[in-house]
């Protein structure tokens, strides 16, 4: 993720490797979950100063739904827990140690 938020000018990149394990009940849906941890480093751009790299481990579950062969459309949860110095989330840093819950609904694109 890119993006910038904030009074202060802060701008953040990051990047969220995860595993994830999926079952398909039926044949145009899967359930799965997700482990894996957010990387972010957010940059002040007043004075160029970096905050350090943050990191939060997360698990999610969800439930993808197939549109068709290419294309699903999902509705997930997830709980990220930062440890080192605070992860970005839309226009709030959550601080070390805090718990973060968060949901949303996705479109994938799957290339075989």
């Amino acid at each position: 993720h890119f993006g910038m938020f904030g009074d202060e000018r802060y701008w953040t990149v990051g990047a969220s490797p995860f595993v994830e394990l999926a079952l398909r009940p039926w044949e145009r849906i899967d359930l799965y979950g997700q482990l894996g941890a957010a990387l972010d480093v957010q940059i002040r751009t007043r004075d160029i100063q970096t905050q350090g790299l943050g990191i939060a481990p997360f698990g999610g579950v969800g439930m993808r739904f197939f549109l068709d062969e290419m294309f699903s459309l999902s509705v997930e949860g997830v709980v990220h827990v930062p440890l080192v110095n605070g992860l970005s989330l839309g226009e709030v840093i959550a601080p070390p140690m805090s718990v973060a819950v968060q949901g949303g609904v996705g479109l994938s694109f799957h290339f075989e």
